[in-house]
């Protein structure tokens, strides 16, 4: 999202240390960003639809009337 210039947070780039993966420990962090962010754009990567972290902060971005943009075809 970067590269197609968008300033973020991604996630994943939490997951990828050995903090924990536990929705329940990043759902507080998570939702401060969501107060901060002005619209979310999701990456639709294999398994998203799956996520509970990816549903729950697309219900909660909602909840705060954030636009919601599902990215599908990014290169």
């Amino acid at each position: 999202m970067i590269a197609l210039g968008f300033a973020g947070f991604g996630l994943g780039t939490w997951l990828a240390t050995d903090i924990t993966k536990d929705w329940d420990f990043w759902e507080r962090i998570d939702r401060s960003f969501l107060e901060w962010c002005e619209e979310v754009h999701v990456v639709c990567l294999d398994g998203w639809k799956e996520s509970r972290g990816v549903n729950d902060e697309i219900r909660i971005a909602r909840e705060m009337n954030k636009p919601v943009k599902l990215i599908k075809n990014i290169q």
